[in-house]
């Protein structure tokens, strides 16, 4: 009950089913539909309620019979049960098409960072572009150091697993000290692009603006500032180009991952400074529209997905 799981049997054999144990059967009499009760049990706030009634240890908590037993139900005549439910059927019936619609639409805008990076960094300007080696202008010299020393573990750690993918952002930091990092981590600098290695196909890089740790699984890298601007060389890492040779490069790996001879013997296609700059901007720009966007449209579905409750618990307090 937890998860809200429930069901109305039908299409059974000779009206016979079977179920495990961990479910509870409940078989209404003649003054209740099977779908007044199955609606009834759906209600968010029911089900948060039941968790207090919990017994057993974590990971196979039960909900105990005499609770269910004990429940009290609205009880309107069968006439005015069917109606109800006829009405909410419709209404989530609605509710189904609208959530579709909008998760379509939410699929839909989340190609948009995907395309505006390959907009700047794999359309025909960049083939006019010099390239040079990444290894000749870029270097990574972070040391290894002891988290568990109280210096280095009140500093922010970073893995793969902190960085959102495709977008050149953190989904969240804990220092080093609060996520209990015993072994040896690497020391990197403000400014150092932080690449997953790991997975390469999954593209996960970002530009850090304060000092911190990172995993092995992470390559911190610094760039020539005179020759490669950081922020530049983090979204030509996540372009088409550079991805499918990462991927091709760790298929032969029984974990992909991209080794560090591989990352610097790739050509990136570099442009005066002046432009490098000038196309981070652009993109930035387009990341900025194509977030509010994205924040709209989950804005918009979380909505939505807010309506069933409403309307359970507006049918069982005799309104609708």
């Amino acid at each position: 009950m937890q998860n809200g799981k429930s069901a109305i049997a039908s299409d059974l054999i000779d009206g016979i089913g079977f179920g495990s144990t961990e479910f509870h059967v409940l078989r209404p009499m003649s003054a209740m539909t099977p779908e007044w009760i199955h609606h009834f049990l759906r209600q968010p706030a029911l089900l948060l309620e039941a968790t207090n009634h919990f017994t057993g240890a974590v990971g196979q908590q039960r909900l105990p019979v005499s609770y269910l037993e004990e429940l009290e139900i609205p009880l309107p005549p069968l006439q005015e049960q069917k109606r109800i439910i006829k009405v909410l059927n419709e209404q989530m019936a609605e509710v189904g098409r609208a959530r579709a619609a909008a998760e379509a639409r939410l699929d839909a805008v989340k190609a948009l960072p995907a395309m505006f990076i390959r907009e700047i960094f794999d359309g025909q300007e960049i083939k006019k572009w010099t390239r040079k080696k990444i290894g000749q202008i870029t270097e990574i010299t972070a040391r290894q150091v002891d988290p568990k020393i109280e210096e280095f573990g009140k500093l922010p750690h970073v893995n793969g697993e902190n960085i959102e993918s495709g977008t050149c952002k953190l989904l969240y930091l804990n220092t080093a000290a609060e996520e209990n990092m015993t072994s040896g981590k690497y020391l990197f600098e403000a400014g150092t692009v932080l690449y997953s290695k790991l997975r390469p196909y999954l593209r996960k890089v970002v530009v850090v603006d304060f000092k911190g740790l990172c995993s092995a699984d992470v390559y911190p890298i610094k760039t020539y500032p005179n020759e490669l601007d950081p922020n530049y060389l983090a979204w030509v890492l996540l372009s088409d180009e550079f991805s499918q040779y990462a991927e091709s490069q760790s298929q032969r790996a029984r974990m992909p991952k991209l080794n560090r001879d591989q990352l610097f013997t790739w050509e990136i296609p570099l442009p005066p400074l002046e432009l490098q700059k000038k196309n981070v901007m652009r993109v930035q720009t387009m990341m900025d529209y194509a977030n509010n966007i994205i924040k709209m449209a989950n804005e918009e579905l979380s909505t939505i997905n807010a309506l069933p409750a409403a309307m359970l618990r507006i049918a069982f307090d005799g309104e609708l």
